[in-house]
């Protein structure tokens, strides 16, 4: 009995561990508005650095309006509208 509490806490101290460590990774935050297809599309992220945190929310956006690999590709050579950066 006492070694399943035992497992029990230490599962939630590792689990609290890593949210801490991924949510500590996350530092710049940043919106993106991109048009495509005629398509208006703002999406958020979070990364380690501004660049990255544009990256994923530009991956977001063009998620949201483009299909296929070539409409894929072509959305993530689109220029953002807008974008903001924050923490």
């Amino acid at each position: 009995m006492k070694s399943k509490i035992l497992f029990v806490i230490l599962g939630l101290a590792f689990l609290a561990g890593m949210t801490f460590f991924l949510l500590k990774q996350s530092t710049a935050k940043c919106q993106l508005c991109l048009e495509f297809n005629n398509q208006n599309q703002c999406s958020e992220a979070r990364g380690p650095t501004e660049k990255d945190a544009l990256e994923e929310a530009q991956r977001n956006a063009c998620a949201v309006v483009s299909s296929g690999v070539t409409d894929t590709l072509a959305c993530h050579r689109t220029a953002a509208k807008s974008t903001s950066c924050g923490q």
